[in-house]
C-alpha cells in the first residue's frame, strides 16, 4: 500500500515562518533551579487562578524593567545595530484546539507592558487567548496568514532585519514557551526575540527548572545569569507580595 500527499495545513504556516526567522538568531541556553515553595500555596489561595505562565511574564517583566539589554533586538540593516524598546512585550505560546485544526494550532497571547499591569490583567489576556474567540485573540497572525507567501517572507525580514520597533511590539521583546502542564520540559525552542523563558513543573521540594534561551549578540552568558539571579528575586520578593494581596481578597469574600 503507498501512502498519501496532504495538503500542508494553513493554520500551521506561522510555525513555518517562525522556524524561518529562528535561524538568523545565535541563541545560547542558560539553566538553574530556582526554589519557589512559598509561592505555590499564596497561588492557590489567592482569589483569581494565577497560572505560573503569568507569574513568570510579571516577573521577568519587572527583570526587563531593571535590565534594558533585556528590552533590546539587534537589527542587521542597514547596518548593525541595536534598537530597544520602551517597555517590555511579552509573547507566550498558546497551543489551541480548534474545529478542523487536527491536532490544534499554535498562537501567541501578547501583553504589552506587563511591568505595568498587575497578576490578575496578565491572567486576563492568557485567558483571552485560551478561550476567547479566535478572530478577537489572534487577530493580527490571522492576516498575516491571510497574506501571500511572498508578502509574508518580505514582512518577516523587515521586522527581522530593519524594524526595531515593529518587531518589539508585535513579536515581543521575550517570550515565554512552557509544557510544565503537561510535565514536560522544553529546553530548546526557537528563538526570534532576545530572550525566552521555559520552566517545568515544581517537584515535591518546590523546585522549579528555568531555562533562558538568550540572542547572543545582544548579551552574553553572565548578564543571562545575573538576569536569572533577579528573576529570583522578583519572584519571592514583589510577586508573592501580590499574590498574599490576592489571598487577602478572598478572604474578605469569604467573610462577607
Amino acid at each position: 500500500m503507498s501512502g498519501k500527499k496532504i495538503r500542508f495545513p494553513k493554520e500551521r504556516t506561522l510555525v513555518l515562518d517562525i522556524l524561518r526567522a529562528a535561524k538568523s538568531v545565535p541563541a545560547f541556553p542558560l539553566e538553574r533551579t530556582l526554589c519557589l515553595a512559598p509561592i505555590e500555596p499564596l497561588r492557590q489561595r489567592a482569589a483569581q487562578r494565577i497560572s505560573w505562565t503569568a507569574i513568570f511574564l510579571r516577573a521577568w517583566a519587572l527583570v526587563s524593567q531593571q535590565v534594558p539589554q533585556l528590552r533590546q533586538c539587534y537589527l542587521s540593516r542597514p547596518w548593525s545595530h541595536l534598537y530597544q524598546h520602551p517597555h517590555a512585550v511579552a509573547s507566550v505560546s498558546v497551543h489551541r484546539r480548534e474545529a478542523g485544526a487536527g491536532a490544534g494550532r499554535l498562537i501567541f497571547c501578547r501583553v504589552k507592558a506587563p511591568e505595568l499591569l498587575t497578576l490578575s490583567q496578565i491572567q486576563d489576556a492568557i485567558d483571552l487567548t485560551q478561550r476567547g474567540p479566535l478572530a478577537q485573540a489572534f487577530a493580527d497572525c490571522n492576516r498575516l496568514d491571510g497574506c501571500p507567501w511572498p508578502w509574508r517572507r518580505l514582512l518577516w525580514y523587515l521586522m527581522m532585519r530593519w524594524w526595531g520597533d515593529a518587531k518589539s511590539s508585535q513579536l515581543g521583546t521575550f517570550s515565554i514557551s512552557s509544557l510544565a502542564g503537561q510535565n514536560v520540559l522544553n529546553r530548546q525552542h526557537p528563538l526570534i526575540v532576545t530572550t525566552s523563558l521555559s520552566f517545568s513543573k515544581l517537584d515535591d521540594s518546590g523546585n522549579c527548572i528555568v531555562t533562558l534561551l538568550c540572542d547572543h549578540r545582544v548579551l552574553d552568558g553572565y548578564l543571562g545569569a545575573e538576569c536569572l539571579n533577579h528573576l529570583e528575586t522578583f519572584l519571592l520578593g514583589a510577586v508573592c507580595d501580590e499574590l498574599k494581596t490576592l489571598g487577602r481578597r478572598a478572604q474578605r469574600v469569604k467573610v462577607a
